[in-house]
């Protein structure tokens, strides 16, 4: 008699179960290291968007002085712990470079806000101060927390309220999900 080769349906069942099971364990392995990825991939893009913002900060500070000159040292800096109003020519919004712009920096918990408007004439500089904080900021949200200090002739301050007189650096000091930074931005 000619015995048939074949698998049972038991044997069917059983592989295909065991089949089910690998599969099922393979996908929650591949999305537990998704997971792993994307968490990782956007703490390191907060980090490339705070040094990048820290980056812009520093090339408008360099242009700063530019603006002293243009108008007699009648420039605008001002500022506190949590905020920085200053003019420059280095404008984000516009690519005209030689235009001058009066731009704020503010820092509240988790966000990082930014405000920049022309600055084409010298009218009283509390106008222009008031007229800043009434543009739509934008906002970058970040884990931060910073703050402000301005160095003149070695003493470090909190305020800075002479506008027509810049310090001779701006510290900054942040700190990005228990990571403490210190920048200081030399203007002279």
């Amino acid at each position: 008699m000619i015995k048939e080769q074949g698998f049972t349906l038991l044997e069917l069942l059983i592989s295909l179960f065991l089949s089910t099971l690998v599969a099922i364990t393979l996908a929650m392995a591949l999305r537990f290291s998704l997971g792993v990825w994307w968490r990782g991939t956007d703490k390191q893009q907060m980090e490339i968007n705070f040094f990048k913002l820290t980056y812009l900060l520093e090339k408008q500070l360099r242009y700063a002085g530019n603006i002293k000159s243009t108008f007699f040292h009648k420039g605008i800096f001002s500022g506190d712990k949590t905020s920085l109003t200053f003019t420059t020519d280095y404008s984000l919004l516009t690519p005209n470079r030689a235009s001058p712009v009066l731009v704020r920096y503010a820092c509240l918990e988790n966000i990082i806000s930014y405000q920049e408007m022309p600055f084409t004439n010298m009218g009283e500089i509390n106008e222009f101060l008031k007229e800043i904080e009434v543009i739509t900021p934008i906002q970058l949200e970040l884990p931060v927390q910073c703050g402000f200090f301005y160095i003149k002739n070695d003493d470090i301050k909190e305020t800075w309220l002479k506008e027509k007189q810049s310090p001779d650096a701006i510290k900054m000091e942040a700190e990005l999900r228990g990571e403490k930074y210190q920048f200081i931005f030399w203007l002279k």
